[in-house]
């Protein structure tokens, strides 16, 4: 795993003055649909994402981008900072 390599990170996006997470559709870890990235304008059509959650999604991923962390299309909370190929290569694995 990238995690493994110190090269991959899960997170989510908590409200400053509330200090609550917001809402992303699901909890980290859901292995389910609503979780996948490639499935959110489809699943918003469906009307099991709302509009709000896709902000939150898309706000999440322009700051993690911007810092040079990418997504993956299978979880919303999932960045890599390169690919395991590249993080084999250039890092120690942390067992």
């Amino acid at each position: 795993s990238l995690h493994n390599y110190g090269c991959a990170v899960d997170v989510s996006v908590c409200d400053r003055s509330s200090k609550k997470l917001l809402d992303m559709g699901t909890g980290f870890d859901s292995f389910s649909l609503l979780s996948q990235p490639s499935q959110e304008e489809r699943l918003l059509k469906k009307g099991e994402l709302t509009e709000q959650v896709l902000f939150n999604r898309r706000l999440l991923r322009e700051v993690m981008s911007r810092v040079g962390l990418h997504g993956i299309s299978t979880e919303w909370w999932h960045f890599s900072l390169c690919r395991q190929e590249e993080a084999a290569a250039r890092f120690a694995l942390i067992r």
